[in-house]
């Protein structure tokens, strides 16, 4: 191994952190918000179907120095 190449080892539990996005697309215009997660690691989003309007829920691992695969729930009500 050269100076250049770094390793981090980890043989411990991570935190599992994520971001939660919502893509929604309007008369052609695509937005991209980050949904706020509270202190119980809820998101609420509430939906008004009016329109011909696409959107799309992005749930996205963040866990640094992690390849594991990690669960979540979808609940819809």
């Amino acid at each position: 191994m050269d100076e250049t190449t770094r390793v981090r080892r980890v043989n411990s539990n991570l935190a599992q952190t994520f971001v939660v996005q919502l893509i929604h697309q309007t008369d052609g215009e695509i937005t991209v918000e980050y949904m706020p997660i509270d202190a119980n690691l809820l998101v609420s989003l509430a939906f008004n179907k009016i329109s011909d309007d696409t959107a799309f829920l992005a749930v996205s691992g963040t866990t640094p120095f992690s390849t594991e695969e990690a669960s979540f729930v979808l609940e819809i009500n």
